[in-house]
């Protein structure tokens, strides 16, 4: 731009003709450059403007925003102390309830403690009476059950093994009878059976022509031993169910006999404590089994008894039998001997054959008989030693069981008295550790109830130097009545004399100026009419304290009003 302008002048030197028109030139471009130049200056100086504009417009954005983000934030925080004395509002109703509840939580807990006390001091007589006096009697009551129920298995036992010693002897005995009989019955029939030999041989020569009649006389026989042999069958099974018979009647004896004294044992029994239903509840089931092994005890005594007195009536009754068929077949054989003497000498040889055949099939009903007594002697031997050893065995792990179950009972007796020395200590602690807590929450209480004291207190002083205050006004306001008193007396006396002493108010003394007629404008109130509204006393008339203004007792009421909650706000802040 310089270059432009220097070359819009011409110098005069070049041509001096036209020296004054190109200084006129030269002048008029330099006013150009001028305007040039201010040209450029007033745009720069309005892009300057239009900065500041800019900027200006920005900083009023800047703070109006910034202001309605004050007042927003005023508002907010309006809000907040809207809310803030709302919620404030709300802490004093709570703290107010709060402290009724307290009081009432501090007289539930004082019922609390003591009944708690109380209950302590019960559980410690029932746990003291429980050591003292119920578990040494349990404890006495079981030891004499059990040396009872000793004693009465020892007899049993005893009595077992005497029952089995007497049926070994009565079957030793009875064996030795048999044998005896046996050998009476042999001894007996020995001499008969030579003579019918005897006869027999004599006559085998006539019994030569009667073979068939010997045959059907054998095969006879042979039907009347086994007719025997099945009675027998029969009166073994008869023998089987009446042994069996008896010993179920038996059984339903001792039930009905031993019944009750086991009811009034488990009636005795069940009448512990409830700590002990289990230990009950066992023994009861073993004495029960023990009744039931006693019982199976007893009726297999007696059952052996019975069964012994069985096997000697029913062999009493063999042995008629035996001896009332041996008659009759001897009988028989008289007069069968008799009837044969008068046959001929040919069937002696047929004869001998079925007297052998006799001989041989006596003999074996003999060997059958014996084999029969002995199979059924050690029958019963086996039962009888079967059931002692059961029994032998049952007793003993019974009472090993009892053992082990009294050892057990003594362990369980020691755990129960560690556990309830312990439940003992733990709520001993339990006690002390809430009253601990009660303590302290009574400190609490007790603090808190100090600093309500203290600051009620405090202003219970204030009131009474106000109070103070106040009646040293009042006595002071009541002087200056009485001395204003005084002084209008005085004035008045001056003024007015005829009015000392006189019933008449007037204005006027009555006997000097005569009455006037009655003025129709109404007369000013006489001062007396104010004395008429004095109060009686220096103390002033009773008004309603609350919203009093000017008087000297409303700020101690606002102080004692304001204090309770402003001690509140401390204490809890």
């Amino acid at each position: 731009m310089a270059q432009g302008s220097q070359e819009i002048f011409v110098s005069s030197a070049a041509t001096k003709e036209f020296g004054v028109v190109l200084e006129s030139h030269n002048a008029l471009a330099q006013k150009l450059v001028d305007l040039q130049q201010q040209l450029e200056t007033v745009k720069l100086a309005h892009e300057e403007t239009l900065k500041a504009a800019a900027e200006k417009q920005a900083k009023d954005e800047e703070r109006q925003a910034a202001a309605q983000k004050h007042e927003e934030e005023q508002n907010r925080q309006a809000e907040q102390l809207e809310t803030l004395k709302a919620r404030i509002d709300e802490i004093g109703k709570s703290h107010e309830s709060s402290d009724e509840k307290l009081a009432a939580l501090e007289e539930s807990t004082a019922t609390s403690l003591k009944s708690l006390q109380l209950a302590i001091d019960e559980l410690g007589s029932h746990q003291a009476e429980l050591k003292t006096r119920i578990l040494p009697k349990w404890e006495a009551e079981l030891s004499s059950q059990i040396k009872k129920l000793e004693k009465e298995v020892l007899s049993l036992r005893q009595s077992g093994d005497a029952r089995t010693e007497q049926l070994s002897k009565a079957s030793s005995d009875l064996e030795a009878r048999v044998l005896a009989e046996c050998g009476a019955v042999e001894s007996r029939l020995r001499p008969q059976l030579e003579e019918a030999f005897r006869r027999l041989n004599k006559a085998e020569e006539d019994l030569g022509e009667l073979p068939v009649d010997l045959e059907a006389t054998a095969a006879e026989g042979k039907k009347r031993w086994e007719a025997l042999a099945a009675e027998l069958k029969t009166s073994m099974e008869e023998l089987r169910d009446f042994i069996t018979s008896q010993d179920k009647q038996y059984a339903a004896e001792l039930a009905e006999v031993y019944g009750p004294r086991m009811d009034k044992l488990e009636g005795a029994l069940k009448q512990a404590d409830y700590e002990r239903l289990a230990f009950a509840d066992r023994v009861t089931k073993e004495l029960a089994s023990l009744v039931k092994d006693t019982e199976k005890l007893s009726s297999c005594d007696d059952r052996h008894e019975a069964d012994s007195a069985e096997i000697w009536r029913e062999l009493g009754r063999r042995d008629k039998e035996q001896k009332e068929s041996l008659e009759k077949v001897v009988k028989e054989l008289r007069t069968e001997v008799i009837s044969c003497e008068t046959r001929t000498s040919d069937v002696a040889q047929s004869c001998s054959v079925v007297v052998q055949r006799q001989d041989a099939g006596q003999s074996d009903l003999l060997r059958r008989l014996e084999a029969e007594v002995r199979r059924l002697e050690d029958r019963l031997q086996a039962q009888a030693d079967s059931v002692v050893h059961t029994i032998r065995g049952d007793e003993g792990a019974r009472i090993r069981a009892l053992e082990e179950e009294v050892k057990e009972l003594a362990r369980q007796r020691q755990q129960l008295a560690e556990r309830l020395d312990q439940e003992e200590r733990d709520r001993k602690a339990e006690v002390e550790g809430a009253a601990g807590g009660a303590e302290k929450r009574a400190a609490a209480v007790e603090l808190v109830a100090n600093a309500r004291f203290e600051s009620v207190r405090r202003a219970l002083d204030e009131l009474v130097i106000e109070f103070q205050g106040y009646v040293k006004t009042e006595n002071a306001r009541s002087m200056d009545v009485a001395r204003l008193e005084a002084l209008v007396r005085a004035l008045e006396v001056r003024v007015w004399p005829w009015r000392n002493g006189a019933k008449d108010r007037s204005p006027s003394p009555t006997h000097a100026i005569p009455q006037l007629p009655q003025s129709k404008y109404p007369e000013e109130p006489d001062w007396r009419e104010w004395i008429k509204k004095r109060p009686a006393t220096a103390r002033g008339r009773k008004e309603s304290m609350n919203g009093l203004e000017g008087s000297p007792v409303g700020p101690a009421i606002t102080a004692i009003r304001s204090r309770p909650f402003n001690d509140r706000s401390d204490r809890y802040a």
